[in-house]
């Protein structure tokens, strides 16, 4: 009878029972060496081995395919010994371990299929039939997906015990057996059966799943999602691009203080309206035409709904840029650990009261002092408490480490100021170390308004503003004045007055300069309108010539020139950002040093100024006049004097500068009172310094010392230090960039603590300005989060915005196109 070869079906390959010992839950059992019947080709296995690659069919193309995908894999050798008489140890990459478990993650699978466990070339494969037949070594060298399971002394396909499902076959629906859940044994039929398995549809698919994963994790291609679908990822390159090209735009719009939206800003964007739809649908356009396509399609072609050109975008990507500006902030001051809080409030367009919230710092990267603004916050509850809740709430919210808070910086307001009530108090008890310094700018300002409340500097400043009101109010005066100015001072080069403003004192010192250096011209246009038809005009400029021309306003106003040209610099040095507070208190002195100087030898001072006033009036041809001695005057100055320049030295210029003196030592006296202690660790004057001194100080800051305990002898190093040097700087900003952090650790945080302390609130005050300009009465109700992400983009030119780092804020939140 003739023998009938049995076919495999899919369900399963032949399979050989396991012989049964006689301990029945036992799955590895010992091999005697005696049994095993050695034929004279299985003598040696290495060289059954070697033989048999040559063997391999060239013309195979299914079996040189796998061969070339797969042959880049390193066998794991196993080193394990051949002594049968114990349990052998399998190793962690036998694909046995891994048979019907479905968590492999995707390491071990990597692992899997690069370096899977080989046997070794002694190892002694077991026999289980009678025929003594036993897995070949050979075969895994001319089959690359196969592997030899210690375990269930077996051979399995390693990429389908990896990838396959558990259904396989015409339907997906038998279930897969011998070389993928079981093992296979059945050694007499092995290479058919092999080669049955290769060509099966299952074992393809999880060979191309494997070749792609492999190439996933090598970083080759994709992964499998944007593979199968090419379209999505082109669709979110595109997305991108006109996403960007949006923000761009917003941003440029951002950083040049333009309005966005126009009194209509519906419709397609495209087209072209008769009315003002805003400059940001017009920016759009132009970019459009400039050759942005991509842009273009998406404006004409794209979804209404979902075009990203609306205000609640607009808003979102400029609360994305202002965050972006802040975190940068925030992480600077952080690593500052050392700060100092400017606070100073008014009041919008739209008559809210915003309150500007800035920082001082010294920036440890760009070594550098900064004040840089944070934000703006509206402000309700106006009470000291009220106010330092704001402030301390809006640190609190923005991430800031509020231990390190050193100083506070507020003008004199009794609501900021107070020393019971006050918002710098309420915030002292909760973080000691933060001092209130009263703004140095406004201290000026206070100094030189009461100095000027004297009735004749008083008047003549009154002039001078009512004067300079007069031109401003009408073109025709205006333009009268700058061509007289051309025509009677051809060597200036200012052909206006400047306003006095009562706030800003730089202004006040510029504008008694400037109507000084233009008097003259000054006077010949107040003649030319005093014959003029309009009788108001006429009228006006009579009285105004008739005060300026006299000698009770050219002495006061030759006065205050020659005294403010004193303190312009001090003036503008106190609004400046790289000024510290020990400076600013030695200019302070400087100044006073010079006006002790001017009262000393006033007359001589005095003759001086007098001698320009006889001239200015002797050009308009008037007289100088000794004012009438009263014995009761109660309107002005009534010190009997034997001539009108002692008149003139006695009742004004020793009354005013005595008045500028005392009010700058009185009002810079906490100031210096703040840092009396803290400024010895200068090098200029710690070689003096004791400790007794300097304990006060190292005390108060012990919290933020690196090392408290050894401040004494590192204070000492210090101060023998700057004795060898016959250069020592005399500010704090000079001291911190000679001090090595690493020698002295202690002083360079008491220096950096000294930089900090604020000088002015001149930084809040300009973020005003630019409240001004975003906050207009054409856009009057924009809301804080976009008016707060205009102002930060409009401050902080300096600090760059990425649009691509925009674009990946934007698309962490749910978006109606895909954008990642």
């Amino acid at each position: 009878m003739k023998r009938v070869q049995r076919q495999l079906d899919i369900t399963a390959f032949t399979q050989i029972k396991k012989d049964k010992t006689n301990n029945p839950n036992s799955e590895f059992q010992p091999v005697e060496p005696t049994n095993i019947n050695y034929s004279n080709k299985d003598v040696s296995i290495e060289q059954a081995y070697l033989e048999e690659l040559p063997s391999v069919s060239k013309n195979s193309t299914d079996i040189h395919n796998l061969t070339s995908m797969h042959s880049n894999y390193t066998p794991s050798v196993s080193t394990m010994s051949n002594n049968f008489t114990k349990t052998p140890i399998v190793g962690v990459n036998d694909i046995g371990n891994y048979v019907h478990n479905l968590e492999i993650n995707d390491l071990k699978k990597e692992e899997l299929l690069k370096t899977p466990w080989v046997p070794s070339s002694t190892y002694i494969f077991p026999v289980k039939t009678k025929r003594n037949l036993r897995f070949q070594l050979s075969w895994i060298k001319r089959f690359p997906w196969l592997s030899y399971s210690q375990l269930f002394e077996g051979a399995f396909c390693r990429l389908c015990v990896l990838f396959a499902r558990e259904k396989g076959g015409n339907g997906s629906h038998q279930k897969l057996g011998a070389l993928v859940s079981k093992e296979y044994t059945n050694w007499k039929n092995a290479l058919q059966d092999f080669q049955l398995h290769a060509t099966t549809s299952y074992h393809k698919l999880c060979v191309e799943k494997s070749d792609s994963f492999l190439k996933v994790n090598e970083g080759i291609s994709k992964n499998i999602t944007e593979q199968l679908s090419i379209e999505r990822s082109r669709q979110i390159e595109q997305n991108r691009k006109i996403l960007l090209s949006i923000i761009k735009t917003i941003i440029l719009c951002s950083r040049q203080e333009i309005a966005f939206r126009g009194s209509n800003d519906y419709g397609n964007v495209m087209n072209t309206n008769d009315f003002n739809d805003g400059n940001f649908r017009a920016l759009l356009r132009f970019r459009v035409d400039s050759g942005d396509t991509t842009l273009g399609e998406h404006l004409k072609n794209g979804p209404r709904n979902s075009l990203y050109t609306s205000p609640g975008i607009q808003n979102d990507i400029i609360s994305i840029c202002g965050e972006i500006i802040k975190s940068k902030i925030v992480q600077r001051v952080n690593a500052a650990e050392c700060f100092s809080v400017l606070a100073d409030e008014t009041t919008d367009i739209g008559r809210i009261e915003q309150m500007s919230v800035c920082l001082r710092y010294y920036d440890q990267k760009d070594k550098k002092i900064r004040e840089d603004f944070l934000e703006f916050t509206p402000a309700v509850d106006l009470s000291g408490k009220g106010l330092a809740t704001l402030i301390m709430g809006c640190l609190q919210k923005n991430s800031i480490h509020c231990q390190f808070l050193v100083g506070q910086g507020y003008d004199g307001a009794s609501a900021m100021s107070g020393y019971l009530h006050g918002a710098q108090e309420y915030i002292k008890k909760d973080f000691p170390m933060a001092l209130y310094v009263h703004c140095s700018a406004h201290s000026l300002n206070l100094a030189l308004a009461n100095a000027c409340s004297l009735p004749s500097i008083r008047n003549c400043i009154s002039t001078i503003q009512t004067v300079g009101t007069f031109f401003r109010s009408s073109a025709q005066r205006s333009e009268l004045l700058r061509t007289t100015i051309i025509e009677t001072l051809s060597e200036t080069r200012h052909t206006t007055l400047v306003a006095l403003c009562e706030t800003r004192w730089v202004y006040k010192h510029e504008s008694v300069m400037r109507f000084k250096e233009l008097y003259p011209a000054i006077i010949v246009a107040l003649e030319k309108l005093e014959s003029s038809i309009n009788k108001e005009t006429a009228q006006k400029s009579c009285q105004l010539l008739s005060t300026i021309k006299d000698a009770k306003f050219v002495i006061p106003l030759v006065i205050i020139e020659n005294i403010f040209s004193y303190t312009l610099t001090l003036c503008k040095q106190l609004q400046t950002i790289n000024a510290d507070l020990v400076e600013a208190c030695n200019h302070v002195d400087d100044v006073l040093a010079v006006l002790d100087e001017m009262r000393e030898n006033n007359k001589q001072h005095f003759s001086d100024l007098f001698s320009v006033v006889a001239i200015m009036l002797n050009k308009n041809k008037e007289d100088i006049v000794l004012p009438r001695i009263a014995n009761k005057q109660t309107h002005r100055s009534n010190v009997p004097s034997h001539s009108s320049e002692e008149y003139y030295n006695f009742n004004i210029f020793l009354p005013f500068l005595d008045y500028i003196r005392s009010q700058l030592c009185d009002r810079f006296q906490k100031h210096k009172s703040l840092i009396s202690s803290l400024q010895q660790i200068i090098p200029s004057k710690c070689i003096i310094a004791t400790n007794e001194e300097i304990n006060d100080c190292v005390n108060f800051y012990s919290q933020i010392l690196i090392e408290p305990n050894a401040f004494k002898a590192e204070f000492a190093i210090w101060k023998t230090k700057w004795l060898k040097e016959g250069s020592r700087p005399k500010t704090a900003i000079a001291g911190l960039d000679n001090c090595n952090p690493l020698l002295f650790p202690n002083i360079r945080k008491l220096l950096q603590v000294l930089v900090t302390m604020p000088m002015s609130t001149a930084t809040p005050e300009r973020t005003f300005s630019s409240l001004k300009r975003l906050k207009t009465y054409l856009r009057n109700s924009t809301s804080e989060t976009r008016l707060n992400g205009l102002a930060l983009m409009s401050v902080h030119r300096d600090i760059n915005v990425d649009p691509e780092e925009v674009l990946t804020q934007f698309s962490k939140s749910s978006r109606k196109i895909m954008l990642l």
